[in-house]
């Protein structure tokens, strides 16, 4: 009870001086595997997102301009050679060129992904900094990544808006298309909001039509990659977080949870903090 009380007269007070409508977001999001005690898989990511607001009757139009870094490694990361079945080492470094529009009944979002995959991300040398800071084991196999290539893809996203006072039903599709990674995906989304607290819960079916995070390019051969054969055609993923809205900013918390994605592979789990800022 009481946080709550100190959570409503800090919205007030940024109420005060927040704009009426801002036109300028900025975003921080980090996600990482280590508040479930696990270190593999997608084990890190990072981006900062900038974002242009531009409002109209009943609806809001933004422009997106970000980059975005994420590091993938193996279960056996103490290994200097490779674990045939394991997840390959790979890196990406890349940009994010979009927009979104949203009004009472829809969601729609369309990205652009231009960068680098494997050694050129650097995705060795930064985590085992991190880790040189921290009590983490090093990590060995780095050397075994998947070759770079350079590439583009495509993202969109667009939800159905089932919205009550309260409650909220939506469903929603998502796809990826490009040299990084080509699939489509179904969900829902449930939702109960409660002033400024969002809670949340997403369920998804992910119909995999490539995955160079796991397969590699199909340009440049790799030390190791994940067989066509071995890669699961279609897998579930899942998350569940709050939100917390404010007039400047806006807090969100999830876990995620992805189910296997070829062959051998066990779930994983990670958690998302996201702050954005609005000015």
């Amino acid at each position: 009870m009481k946080l709550f009380f100190i959570l409503t007269l800090f919205n007030l007070a940024i109420s005060t001086f927040a704009q009426s409508k801002p036109k300028n977001e900025f975003s921080i999001k980090i996600e990482n595997d280590a508040a479930f005690q696990t270190d593999r898989y997608y084990s890190n990511g990072l981006e900062l997102m900038y974002q242009r607001r531009f409002y109209s009757q009943g609806s809001l139009t933004k422009f997106r301009l970000g980059v975005s870094h994420k590091i993938y490694t193996p279960e056996a990361t103490l290994s200097t050679t490779v674990v045939e079945g394991d997840h390959p080492y790979t890196g990406l470094l890349y940009g994010i060129l979009g927009f979104s529009h949203v009004n009472s009944n829809y969601y729609f979002r369309a990205d652009l992904w231009t960068g680098q995959q494997g050694p050129n991300a650097k995705a060795g040398i930064l985590q085992n900094l991190f880790h040189k800071m921290t009590p983490s084991s090093q990590v060995n196999g780095w050397q075994n990544q998947t070759s770079n290539q350079y590439f583009f893809n495509g993202e969109f996203k667009i939800i159905k808006i089932n919205r009550g006072p309260i409650f909220e039903l939506s469903p929603w599709l998502q796809g990826h298309y490009g040299g990084l990674k080509r699939d489509i995906e179904i969900g829902l989304k449930l939702g109960m909001r409660l002033g400024f607290l969002e809670f949340f819960a997403n369920g998804s079916a992910v119909a995999n039509y490539f995955d160079a995070v796991l397969q590699g390019s199909k340009k440049v051969n790799s030390v190791y990659v994940i067989s066509d054969e071995d890669m699961e055609d279609i897998y579930y993923k899942a998350d569940a977080g709050f939100n917390f809205f404010f007039s400047a900013m806006r807090i969100t918390l999830k876990a995620n949870w992805n189910g296997a994605q070829f062959k051998g592979a066990s779930n994983h789990t990670y958690a998302t903090l996201e702050t954005s800022f609005y000015f």
